[in-house]
Parts: structure tokens; sequence; C-alpha cells
């Protein structure tokens, strides 16, 4: 919401709540009565960003299946002698 404040009427402001509620966002955007000189950009993280993003959350999968290795290779012996 980029310069919301300056636009006229109070209509940035009208369209500010109502996105915070809304799951659709277009839907939102389209129920507003738009004025002249209200300019709403939608922008997309740069294929870079979704890279570097990307190798994060992997980085965390294999931290969390670590994890879980090492568990189940402490527990797994226990639960194994209870079934035997």
């Amino acid at each position: 919401m980029e310069d919301w404040r300056g636009c006229d009427n109070g209509m940035a402001l009208a369209l500010k709540k109502n996105l915070r509620k809304s799951k659709n966002v277009r839907k939102a955007v389209s129920m507003m009565a738009v004025s002249d000189g209200m300019d709403i950009n939608f922008t997309t993280p740069t294929e870079a960003e979704l890279d570097e993003m990307r190798q994060r959350i992997e980085g965390e999968l294999v931290t969390i299946q670590t994890i879980l290795g090492d568990l189940e290779a402490e527990f797994a012996p226990q639960y194994e002698a209870l079934d035997g």
C-alpha cells in the first residue's frame, strides 16, 4: 500500500481495511470504487528471491530430517523391544 495516505476521499484507507479482512485481494479491489489516480500494483518475488527461499526451505527440511532420523535411532529400539 504505497502512498495510500495521499489518495483522495479516504479510498485507500478503506481499501487497506478491506484488504486486511479479505482472503481474495482481487475481489476486494474490484468491490471498491477506485478513483482516478489510485495506482494498484501487484508485485511478486524475483526469480532469484524465489530460489533463495527454496534453498532456505530445503536447508530447513534437511535439518528436520536429520533430527527425525536421530530421534528414530534413539527411540526405535525401545519400541521394537515392546513389540517383540
